[in-house]
């Protein structure tokens, strides 16, 4: 058996990751279990029961996010390497942590790709001789990048809601959620790599369309791929794997449907809204 260091929950030998606080126990010495004696009813006249004292609660450890960081490091860096075979006795927020990151650099990529763009127009606007009155400090408004942000997860989470009804389809198995989400986020780890360089090369101003569309399109693949890893390549399928796939497609439709009527076209006319208002109030 293995002790976790820090929670002290007793794992079995084979277990890698403590299942209670995520701690990494694979440097963790097993120790052996004690065993009763042989013969405990004999001399029982002259062996006095033990009386045992109630013991205090123990106190609550404090949370030791050095270790927590450094578990996550380690289970991205497993990702990189292996990234089809994810450990399920993780932390139940690598997954969502991970989605988080890599949207808010896509984001912030592309707040200072807009600004720039923008400030480029305006300056090639006025060598032209064009009347760019009430125009010349415009900025993208940074709320826009948070209705961004919210739409990226909240499309994000549909498929990945959709997908994880499909498998409880066709496996019929007890998979919680959000160990659908860290298999899935591990399988498109790389997508974490890319948004970083993607932020980095806004910031140092490569700011090419095509390479946008590029890298959306790049991780919008690696992002479905591990949702079908996941779905096609278990093994012990109870029902058919496609109609698991079209039941995780009419639930992915039909809700983008929905999210499109309802925030989709508010969203682009709020954005409209701003520009304009910070337009006019420049003026």
């Amino acid at each position: 058996m293995k002790k976790c260091p820090q929670c002290g929950a007793i794992m079995g030998k084979d277990v890698n990751f403590c299942t209670s606080c995520g701690y990494d126990l694979r440097n963790v010495s097993v120790q052996k279990v004690e065993e009763a004696p042989t013969n405990p009813v004999e001399n029982t006249a002259q062996v006095e029961p033990k009386q045992t004292e109630p013991q205090p609660p123990a106190a609550s450890e404090p949370v030791n996010y050095g270790d927590q960081f450094q578990n996550y490091w380690q289970w991205c860096v497993d990702s990189w390497r292996n990234p089809g075979t994810s450990s399920p006795n993780v932390a139940s927020w690598y997954g969502w942590l991970t989605i988080l990151i890599e949207d808010a650099f896509v984001v912030l990529g592309l707040y200072y790709c807009a600004n720039t763009i923008v400030s480029t127009l305006i300056n090639w606007a006025n060598r032209m001789g064009a009347n760019i009155n009430g125009w010349e400090n415009f900025h993208v408004p940074f709320n826009i990048m948070l209705e961004i942000f919210v739409v990226l997860v909240i499309f994000e989470a549909i498929v990945i809601g959709g997908f994880y009804a499909g498998y409880r389809y066709v496996y019929d198995r007890q998979l919680s959620f959000f160990e659908f989400i860290n298999r899935g986020a591990h399988a498109c780890n790389f997508n974490l790599i890319i948004s970083a360089a993607f932020f980095l090369l806004m910031l140092l101003g490569l700011n090419s369309i095509k390479f946008m569309i590029a890298v959306f399109i790049i991780m919008l693949a690696l992002f479905f791929a591990s949702q079908h890893i996941i779905l096609f390549g278990d093994q012990g399928a109870v029902h058919d794997k496609i109609f698991g796939f079209l039941i995780a497609f009419a639930i992915i439709f039909v809700c983008l449907m929905i999210l499109d009527s309802i925030i989709y076209s508010s969203m682009v006319h709020s954005i409209i809204n701003q520009i304009m208002s910070m337009q006019n109030g420049s003026m």
